[in-house]
């Protein structure tokens, strides 16, 4: 038998806060964070475990062979924690965000945070998907830029 559910709560929340993308804008500043937005082709991965690490390498073999996968970087997340990183996948080709999300999800991110960005999806915000990351003040010095002389 199916289990009843309460109605339909017209003022959506991400379970504390207000769930547009927008909030994030202001929660991040708060924080003294920066919102970081994907490209069209990036998977933006929330590990918050070793399990999920392990189950975002087991299923990027997958992805790769189906989407495409250039590459892909590992940072600690801002909760400072080194179980918990930020995994920037590079894709192929663009993704949707509805196709970003379910990537996502497979790829072991975070599950609560995927439904959020499903969420807004839902709501037609246009950044269902996004990162808090440290703030230009909290991060180390940027690494130095050589850059190759152009070509005559």
């Amino acid at each position: 038998m199916t289990q009843p559910m309460e109605p339909h709560n017209t003022a959506p929340s991400d379970f504390g806060g207000s769930l547009c993308s927008d909030s994030a804008y202001r929660q991040a500043e708060q924080e003294g964070k920066v919102v970081v937005l994907p490209k069209g082709n990036e998977l933006f991965i929330d590990v918050d475990s070793e399990a999920h690490e392990q189950l975002f390498h087991a299923n990027l073999t997958k992805i790769n062979e189906h989407v495409g996968v250039k590459g892909w970087v590992s940072n600690t997340s801002p909760s400072g924690y080194p179980q918990r990183k930020h995994i920037v996948v590079e894709l192929s080709r663009d993704v949707i965000p509805l196709e970003r999300i379910l990537i996502q999800a497979v790829l072991g991110s975070d599950l609560r945070r995927e439904l959020l960005s499903y969420c807004r999806w839902t709501l037609n915000d246009p950044n269902p998907t996004l990162f808090f990351e440290k703030g230009p003040a909290l991060l180390p010095a940027a690494p130095e830029v050589k850059l190759l002389p152009a070509a005559v």
